[in-house]
């Protein structure tokens, strides 16, 4: 399992620990995509979505992400970098 201070890591912060960002979905997807990942023996964290990947023209769009969707990283199962 990530450290409970994943959250409030950045995108590039996570990548320097091995997670890789894999999708976003909305709920209905995100624990069936979590779920095949761990079977295939990768570890999940998953990440609030932010603003920081949108460009500024995405108004409402980017404020319904945010409020709907979380962010999927995987790693390999026991790998660490900090």
């Amino acid at each position: 399992m990530p450290p409970n201070s994943c959250e409030e890591l950045s995108h590039t912060d996570l990548l320097a620990q091995g997670w890789q960002r894999r999708s976003t979905h909305d709920a209905t997807r995100l624990e069936e995509s979590a779920k095949h990942y761990r079977l295939l023996g990768f570890e999940v964290f998953l990440k609030d979505t932010t603003e920081e990947p949108f460009g500024p023209d995405c108004g409402a769009c980017k404020a319904a992400a945010c409020n709907s969707s979380r962010v999927l990283y995987t790693r390999f199962r026991g790998t660490r970098h900090d």
